[in-house]
């Protein structure tokens, strides 16, 4: 009993120790320390009793570390049940609650890391959508404005990007730029992205577009000739004529408004069938 009490406790313990089995000599030491009358004899004997009963928990080994089976090639002596200090119980206690506080600490963390996480990247989107909206509005407020007060009606992205972008916000707004040149050609139907060459130089530029002019309709605008009481129609001395002012070409932007300045003309012209070919100069600034 004293025996496999102290292999338990040695099995168990919780600080470091040399090993966790006696050899058999330190074993026999072990006895006479706690009873002087133990002999060689005594210990042999107690050797044979736990080979015949292992179910007390207490293994024997040879040299090799192999379970032997006769007292004499007993090497060393180990427990197969543990049994722990009411201290090193409490410490195993408090180490596995404090492993398990940490663990659910590092989750906790990294859970609320990823919300607050998603939390700024959806708040700066939004921020990112509303400076794209601002100088998207001042774009189109400017190129506005220099159509109306210039006969020219088209202004070099450059220049606007330098009146509206100060330099030293140039290069770290430069994506944000991009993506409101990206925006007007996708969504602004008032402005229309052209390339022209300034001072020899090519810049891509953007031309202002009126509003109302796209939405007009294709009508006849006014007579020909005067037909007036005292001015009798005059014969036309050739075969072919020429209208004028039909259309500008700088602001025609419908796929097919070509084709409804034919219709509108046929339409006026209807029931003379003397036409035989009509044609729209779609590059004529006389319209």
């Amino acid at each position: 009993d004293l025996v496999q009490r102290k292999l338990q406790q040695l099995a168990g313990e919780c600080e470091e120790v040399p090993g966790r089995n006696m050899t058999s000599k330190e074993c026999l030491q072990f006895l006479q320390q706690q009873d002087d009358t133990v002999t060689e004899e005594d210990y042999k004997n107690a050797l044979v009793l736990l080979l015949e009963n292992p179910a007390w928990g207490v293994a024997l080994y040879d040299v090799n570390g192999a379970p032997c089976g006769s007292p004499a090639q007993v090497e060393t002596l180990g427990a197969t049940l543990v049994s722990k200090s009411f201290m090193c119980c409490l410490r195993m206690a408090f180490y596995n609650v404090l492993n398990h506080v940490i663990v659910l600490t590092a989750i906790a963390a990294t859970l609320g890391g990823m919300y607050y996480g998603i939390h700024w990247y959806m708040a700066y989107k939004e921020e990112q959508q509303q400076l794209l909206y601002q100088l998207v509005d001042k774009i189109t407020a400017i190129v506005k404005e220099h159509a109306e007060k210039h006969e020219d009606a088209w202004v070099a992205q450059v220049h606007v990007r330098d009146m509206v972008i100060a330099p030293c916000d140039r290069r770290r707004l430069a994506q944000l730029w991009q993506r409101a040149v990206s925006f007007l050609e996708l969504n602004e139907s008032r402005i229309r992205t052209e390339r022209q060459h300034i001072e020899g130089e090519s810049y891509l530029v953007w031309r202002w577009l009126p509003g109302g002019a796209t939405a007009r309709s294709r009508v006849w605008q006014g007579r020909a000739f005067e037909t007036g009481s005292g001015s009798p129609r005059q014969p036309v001395p050739s075969t072919c004529l020429k209208i004028r002012n039909m259309f500008d070409p700088d602001v025609e932007d419908e796929a097919d408004w070509s084709a409804q300045i034919q219709n509108a003309i046929l339409e006026k012209c209807e029931g003379n069938n003397g036409i035989v070919h009509m044609r729209v100069d779609t590059s004529s600034k006389e319209g």
